[in-house]
């Protein structure tokens, strides 16, 4: 008889109030009988922690209440709470999940035993680990984030999010995994759905400037630490890059004149573009490409900015 998977859904939370009694119930509605969710309440200052205590006597649930130290603490605190032996699903409290969510990711887990299983927009389990590392950067596979996802407890512990990363750091923890994994299994058919919701409030998300600036930075951590991870010359680590450049412009395109200014815009891209930088976060082995690359996009930015000056696209 198949020993039963005991699945911990972890939530992790930051002012949710709107959206997470919803979430919570998503998730004790699942059809898959075997779950435990853990709810780590990130320092919240709306009424979060109040609604969660609501379920403080469920036997399924686990409440833990944490200083704010944002969406990666509150996940390892989760991640640290789950058994060696059971496995770990993902859901952010302004999203959730239909019914059949957890039962189609364990009953794809479990075919043999997998250490991965993801929903997957390619119809093929012949791919190398290589070749989904790289699908899974383009968004051929799923989303880059935890949703759609089912992993194994002992696997995330030696991995662990990245708390000194504000974005990119569920990127970097999947590519992590997937390294360490001996077999993964793709499920096309997705019939089960993961609901997601826009709370600009909530830990994954933020309007403010200079918050956005910050994430700019964090993304080119991530890019330092996939270049480790993978070396610079894994297409991966290059399909990154592109996504990394996208989010700097599209981002760039957000200031004003005045914002630039005040944001030290001009600043950060002439710091990220120095060979003290460089010195300081590229071993000595990737130092030339990585300059090249961070140079030229630099140079990119700055062009851009004469031309949409030059044009009058800036506010004055």
């Amino acid at each position: 008889m198949r020993k039963e998977l005991l699945v911990n859904i972890i939530v992790p939370v930051y002012n949710s109030a709107d959206y997470i009694l919803r979430c919570i119930n998503s998730c004790l509605n699942q059809i898959y009988p075997y779950i435990k969710i853990i709810i780590v309440d990130d320092g919240s200052t709306d009424n979060s922690w109040n609604l969660i205590n609501k379920y403080k006597n469920n036997p399924n649930i686990k409440l833990i209440h944490q200083e704010n130290n944002g969406v990666s603490s509150a996940r390892n605190k989760g991640i640290m709470e789950c058994n060696d032996d059971s496995y770990i699903v993902f859901v952010d409290s302004d999203d959730y999940i239909s019914n059949t969510y957890i039962q189609e990711l364990v009953d794809g887990v479990s075919l043999r035993n997998f250490d991965f299983c993801c929903f997957s927009f390619i119809e093929n389990n012949n791919l190398s680990f290589d070749d989904i590392i790289y699908f899974f950067m383009k968004k051929k596979i799923c989303c880059f984030g935890p949703a759609y996802k089912i992993y194994k407890a002992n696997i995330c512990k030696q991995i662990m999010f990245n708390e000194q990363l504000l974005v990119g750091e569920d990127i970097l923890f999947n590519v992590e995994y997937i390294l360490k994994c001996k077999n993964i299994h793709l499920i096309h058919a997705i019939k089960a759905k993961y609901y997601y919701s826009t709370n600009y409030s909530s830990l994954t998300h933020s309007s403010n400037l200079l918050h956005m600036l910050s994430k700019l930075k964090s993304l080119l951590s991530s890019y330092i630490c996939l270049l480790y991870t993978l070396g610079e010359n894994h297409r991966s680590t290059n399909a990154f890059f592109e996504y990394f450049a996208r989010f700097y412009l599209n981002t760039y395109g957000l200031f004003s004149r005045k914002d630039l200014i005040k944001f030290q815009m001009y600043s950060e891209i002439k710091k990220y573009t120095t060979r003290k930088y460089i010195k300081t976060y590229c071993p000595n082995d990737k130092k030339t490409i990585f300059l090249k690359r961070l140079y030229l996009f630099g140079r990119f930015i700055l062009y851009l900015k004469r031309r949409c000056m030059k044009n009058h696209l800036f506010s004055v």
